[in-house]
């Protein structure tokens, strides 16, 4: 009987990420979009209201607004214990003169096949078998590591990045040695610094996962919706457990923010209703400690003091956080000024919506998500006291959401969205496939819209990355539909979040494809000579937008196509401030409506 003492521990490694394989529909949906129109992007912003009809006059929608996120979302940094990775290198020789010890065969405990994971007792010990037919006059100290070494790469290849194999100490009987293998179990979570969240909050997101193998992706994607919790930012590492081969998720607090508030100036307003815009926003996070949180709106025109939005959004998960349920209610009021202001035209608009996202899929590399949503919206417009146009819709949408890493000709991301919205007639207060006689529009064939109504909108964005301070972006959305569609479910074409070469809400348009091709850059040097300017961004542009109104009557248009380039500057003053200047020029499409050969857009902002 001989007696075998190896005490080996192997360092845990940071788990290597999978690139993923570039997802098929995408690829489809990619060149269904470059194919409709050359160069591909957008920024979209629904808005307007009818009033004359040779004039579009913005407000009885919602009007455009920045969506500067305020609940910080924030980025995920975690690591894997302290070693480096181990890769599998060559095989290690052996001194003709190391001892060896004859084995017969290898005894394995810890071993459960995970046919889910493709781990299975019969390769491991296939292994062993092949090391001992490969020295038949026996196996010395460092043929046994290599088998320890081999037998930790199979299991964190397929995702157990915690997982480890050793030769316990042991009397050897009859030429078999044990070879001990623990997969390395989650024990628990704790949550240390955070004044607003408590660990049982998180701890739903890990309760499949405690008490089983920490594998990559499953680890992975719990610690991303964690990260997604607003107002939370985080570290997370793994430290040994109580027992042998556990651990214990240890997250640390490294900012978090109970409200959030912000303060904007800028001209994104149309001149009809206001081109100066004042907007307060403030995001209240973990109101209820569910990781919920509520945010508010409130956006008040300048020059001329015509309109008032305000808006109120919450959304809470449910007890599986996959799932998420929300309400949103949004209203705003409008006086049309400048030249039309003799014809005394006002009205508002109002929405109501209920919202189910779920996340089926929640990766560094890819993401998959879906949402139904139902819509109550309704706008109405008066000239001097007289009813003018009134549509109610009743609207349910339906979404599938994807993002992700690509390596599509540049290293980069991407990220689309499919949503169909179909109209319910006479549901909730929605006015009829008529309109009720009194809907704000009419065909050429005389018939009024009504509330009968399908659209299917498409939205693309693809960003290379050429350097490490250098970017290009790709972006489409499209809007596709037979139907006379009210102002509130058309696309707004024109302004700083389509064709920034022309003014707020140009044109309003049924079916539309917007392009935006852009090119960032951020000057590291800039901000060392000036110290008191952060992160400051120019870039170039094109804006491409081309749009139909089914049945047109003759003194509206029935097409547009508008054209644009330009650049910009953004930079964040002393670190505190925001601040974005947009100048572009139209190119080649239609004459801006206003009559102006540029286009100035500012935005400033302050965060708390």
């Amino acid at each position: 009987m001989k007696h075998l003492n190896l005490n080996y521990s192997l360092n845990t490694p940071v788990g290597h990420f999978f690139r993923t394989v570039y997802w098929q529909y995408k690829s489809v949906f990619i060149i269904v979009c470059l194919s409709v129109s050359v160069f591909t992007s957008l920024f979209t912003s629904l808005s307007s209201v009818a009033g004359n009809p040779k004039k579009e006059y913005p407000g009885a929608t919602q009007p455009e607004i920045d969506q500067t996120p305020l609940a910080d979302k924030s980025n995920l940094n975690f690591r894997y214990g302290s070693g480096p990775a181990q890769k599998a290198g060559k095989k290690r020789a052996v001194s003709a003169t190391a001892p060896r010890m004859k084995v017969t065969a290898f005894v394995y405990t810890g071993v459960v096949d995970r046919p889910e994971y493709n781990i299975q007792l019969a390769d491991i010990q296939a292994m062993g078998q092949q090391l001992i037919d490969e020295y038949p006059e026996g196996l010395a100290i460092d043929d046994f590591r290599e088998l320890t070494d081999k037998i930790r790469r199979y299991y964190r290849e397929r995702g157990f990045i915690l997982a480890r194999a050793y030769v316990p100490e042991q009397s050897i009987n009859d030429a078999q040695v044990a070879i001990n293998i623990l997969e390395g179990l989650l024990e628990d979570i704790t949550l240390d610094g955070s004044d607003i969240y408590s660990i049982d909050t998180l701890r739903k997101l890990f309760a499949n996962l405690i008490d089983r193998p920490i594998e990559y992706r499953s680890i992975e994607s719990a610690l991303l919706m964690a990260a997604d919790s607003p107002g939370i930012t985080f570290q997370a590492l793994f430290s040994p457990g109580e027992e042998a081969g556990g651990s214990i998720l240890k997250l640390s607090t490294t900012r978090e923010k109970r409200v959030n508030t912000g303060v904007w100036l800028d001209n994104y307003g149309s001149e009809y209703t206001g081109r100066y815009r004042l907007r307060v926003a403030s995001t209240i996070n973990n109101l209820s400690g569910s990781a919920d949180y509520l945010s508010f709106t409130l956006l008040k025109t300048l020059s001329p003091i015509n309109s008032l939005y305000y808006a109120l959004d919450y959304e809470r998960p449910l007890n599986r956080w996959n799932s998420y349920l929300g309400f949103d209610i949004s209203k705003n009021a409008f006086e049309v000024g400048q030249e039309f202001e003799e014809l005394k035209i006002k009205g508002d608009s109002t929405a109501l919506g209920f919202r189910l996202r779920k996340v089926y899929l929640r990766q560094r590399d890819r993401n998959v998500s879906a949402s139904v949503a139902l819509r109550l919206k309704s706008a109405s417009s008066d000239q001097a006291s007289t009813n003018i146009g009134e549509d109610k819709l009743t609207v349910v949408d339906m979404a599938l959401q994807y993002s992700g890493d690509s390596a599509w000709l540049f290293r980069g991301t991407h990220s689309g969205e499919m949503r169909f919205s179909l109209g319910l007639p006479d549901v909730l207060g929605a006015m009829d496939s008529n309109g009720s006689g009194k809907s704000s529009r009419k065909g050429d064939n005389q018939e009024r819209l009504g509330g009968d109504f399908s659209k299917i909108n498409l939205r693309y964005t693809h960003q290379f990355v050429f350097r490490k301070n250098q970017v290009a972006k790709i972006q489409y959305r499209g809007q596709f539909s037979g139907d006379l569609l009210s102002s509130i479910e058309q696309t707004a074409l024109g302004g700083p979040h389509s064709v920034r070469a022309y003014p707020v809400s140009e044109v309003l348009m049924d079916n539309s494809s917007i392009i935006n091709v852009e090119w960032q850059a951020r000057s590291a040097q800039i901000e060392d000579e000036l110290t008191w300017l952060k992160n400051f961004q120019f870039g170039a542009y094109y804006d491409f937008a081309t749009g139909t109104r089914n049945h047109a009557l003759a003194n509206e248009r029935d097409t547009a196509t508008l054209k644009g380039i330009g650049g910009f500057i953004e930079f964040q003053p002393f670190g505190k401030f925001q601040a974005r200047f947009d100048l572009a020029f139209p190119k080649g499409g239609d004459e801006a409506t206003n009559g102006d050969s540029f286009q100035l857009y500012v935005n400033l902002g302050r965060i708390f």
